[in-house]
């Protein structure tokens, strides 16, 4: 190299040309980084492959991905920070979605203002409810529901009972009259007591309706038709001796004795033998005299097992057993 040569590039680098300070600030800024990265993600492509899992894809050169979450409409909330190399996967699972929501993903790079378009997905729970067989327990005015309920999301559904006559859709829903309702577990098989109202028309046969849900999500609607309650009685001619209706009973609520003659006595006791209350004869209506649970000293009386003296006019005596639970 001649003296002239090396004299001009020296020269040059002396006053570079305009562009030469903001390229050199450029290329150390891509050097210090992660990698390339686009002024703003494209949207992922969002797809459930669990109750409780969704997996987003996109394609982006090597950078830093965010990944945005929203549930029910609520603001997007960065959930994910992932560094990619080369030859990394292009997916990651949510394995923490919430089951029964609409969940909202997005996408950012280099910074969380330069979010992508908005991709909505309605995250559906994996939930069965299925009636197996309906049974009436007469004596005790109870129709005995029993159901199989499985699910495979990790949150606990709910389940909405309803009845309805035969084939009219005019739905009511459960009240506190059904007695046995557990709160569904995992999997398995379940009893729903109903404890029928004393005034129920138990001549028309029902249709009844189960409905899982979980939070905004309603599940299939599962139908059991036309049960026949024909097994319980609808007046207390149809039974000879008396009965107690409601029986078991929960505490704070009321039982009913029935089929008894005007001028019988009802004595409740405890199992030690001390008496509770006499019930006065008089409360008898239409061969049936209502109890609400009270002690003579106006007390509720509490859990237990509760045996009961009836006397009639003819002083012929029954024995009959009350069980109170919680």
């Amino acid at each position: 190299m001649t003296e002239e040569t090396f004299m001009r590039l020296v020269q040059r680098f002396r006053n570079p040309p305009r562009f030469f300070m903001a390229a050199l600030w450029a290329t150390c800024a891509i050097l210090l980084s992660d990698g390339w990265l686009p002024a703003a993600a494209p949207p992922p492509v969002v797809s459930q492959i669990g109750p409780n899992r969704v997996r987003l894809y996109w394609t982006l050169p090597n950078c830093r991905v965010y990944l945005l979450r929203s549930t029910n409409g609520m603001p997007l909330e960065s959930f994910a920070s992932v560094v990619y190399g080369p030859g990394v996967r292009n997916y990651l699972d949510d394995s923490n979605a919430p089951a029964g929501c609409a969940i909202s993903y997005a996408m950012a790079t280099n910074a969380l203002s330069e979010t992508s378009s908005i991709v909505l997905l309605t995250n559906v729970p994996q939930v069965t409810l299925t009636i197996s067989t309906c049974q009436t327990i007469p004596y005790q005015h109870l129709l005995r529901i029993r159901y199989v309920m499985g699910r495979t999301c990790v949150e606990t559904p709910q389940a909405e009972l309803a009845w309805a006559p035969t084939g009219t859709g005019r739905w009511t829903n459960f009240g506190p009259e059904l007695v046995t309702r557990p709160e569904l577990g995992f999997w398995g098989r379940f009893t729903a007591d109903w404890s029928l109202p004393e005034d129920f028309d138990t001549k028309t046969p029902l249709d009844l309706r189960f409905v899982p849900m979980l939070g905004g999500w309603t599940g299939d609607t599962n139908i059991y038709s036309n049960v026949d309650l024909s097994g319980l009685f609808t007046t207390v001619s149809e039974l000879v001796q008396p009965c107690i209706l409601g029986n078991p009973c929960r505490d704070g609520s009321g039982v009913i004795f029935a089929n008894l003659p005007t001028g019988t006595t009802v004595d409740i006791y405890t199992l030690s033998g001390k008496k509770v209350i006499r019930l006065p004869p008089e409360g008898i209506i239409g061969g049936k005299l209502r109890w609400d649970l009270r002690a003579a000293t106006l007390e509720r009386i509490r859990p237990g097992i509760y045996p009961c003296r009836i006397e009639d006019p003819e002083h012929r005596l029954f024995n009959l057993t009350l069980i109170v639970s919680r």
